[in-house]
């Protein structure tokens, strides 16, 4: 709905090129995967281990729905035997919204970390994403696409996926 970022409209470009196709496909759209190996979880745990202060833009108070990376894998591999979903599009997500500030901060509390989140009412995009391809394993032209993306409400809309995978 209404303005997306770059990262985000050029997924949904993706998926409508892939659909084009005479092979079917099942599309699966979701916010921040928590788990290990997921790009925006790296940059949360990264941030998070290594700042007893972090930083964030009014953004930070977006919301999100975050989903399990296991969560994730178990509609994909549902997806291979489950002809109703063929040349569907699906926003999945976990069963709580919460807050960016919220998710970094509840993972510092369940690592035993005391960290505090300074929220300024702007801080440059470019300026947070040189700041995360310092300090984390994520490269800055990724870093910029991700933090770009959060800069608006990521939660479910349409939850027809758990009609067709209950």
């Amino acid at each position: 709905e209404g303005h997306i970022s770059p990262h985000m409209l050029s997924r949904i470009e993706t998926g409508a090129a892939l659909r084009q196709c005479r092979v079917p496909v099942t599309e699966f759209r979701a916010g921040v995967i928590a788990g290990s190996g997921s790009i925006s979880f790296e940059m949360i745990r990264f941030m998070t281990e290594l700042s007893p202060i972090i930083l964030g833009s009014a953004w930070m108070n977006n919301k999100t729905q975050p989903i399990a990376a296991q969560n994730v894998v178990d509609y994909l591999m549902t997806a291979l035997d489950n002809p109703g979903g063929y040349g569907q599009v699906f926003e999945i997500g976990g069963p709580e919204i919460t807050s960016y500030k919220d998710l970094i901060l509840r993972y510092a509390r369940g690592r035993g970390l005391k960290r505090r989140m300074l929220i300024l009412p702007y801080i440059p995009l470019w300026f947070m994403s040189f700041g995360v391809g310092l300090m984390t394993p994520v490269p800055r032209p990724i870093a910029h696409a991700l933090i770009g993306g959060l800069s608006h409400d990521s939660v479910v809309k349409n939850n027809k996926v758990l009609r067709v995978f209950p």
